[in-house]
């Protein structure tokens, strides 16, 4: 849902079953997100700010080959909370320069997936056709 300056989202992630690492043979538990933002222009700038929450609805499970089974990951189950910020440079009439970044401020002690980051930046084009 969006009403300028205000953002609020919501999303459920699927896992899609068991990976094929045939050492582990992860299933991840699926997510909920939760994600909340307020933008402005600056000018040509287009900015925001948002808060991104998720939480894990089920601990991930792993292969345990010693007893031929699945195993849950105690702990996996965790929330987490990420802050983004957002901008956005026109550069022409349809396409535009983007860039985001964003950081933890609360990490998943346990991440099975190896999904941990201290840090995401991304850089992107963005063209309306």
């Amino acid at each position: 849902y969006e009403r300028e300056p205000w953002m609020i989202a919501a999303g459920y992630q699927a896992s899609r079953g068991r990976s094929d690492n045939a050492i582990t043979r992860l299933r991840r538990g699926d997510d909920f997100l939760l994600r909340a933002g307020y933008s402005l222009n600056l000018g040509p700038v287009r900015a925001s700010g948002e808060i991104l929450a998720i939480k894990r609805l089920a601990e991930s499970s792993v292969r345990n080959a010693a007893a031929n089974s699945f195993v849950n990951v105690s702990g996996s189950d965790q929330f987490q909370v990420n802050i983004l910020g957002k901008g956005s440079i026109p550069l022409r009439e349809n396409l535009a320069l983007q860039a985001l970044a964003a950081i933890p401020l609360r990490s998943r002690t346990v991440n099975v997936d190896g999904l941990t980051r201290s840090i995401t930046v991304s850089i992107s084009l963005q063209a309306a056709i």
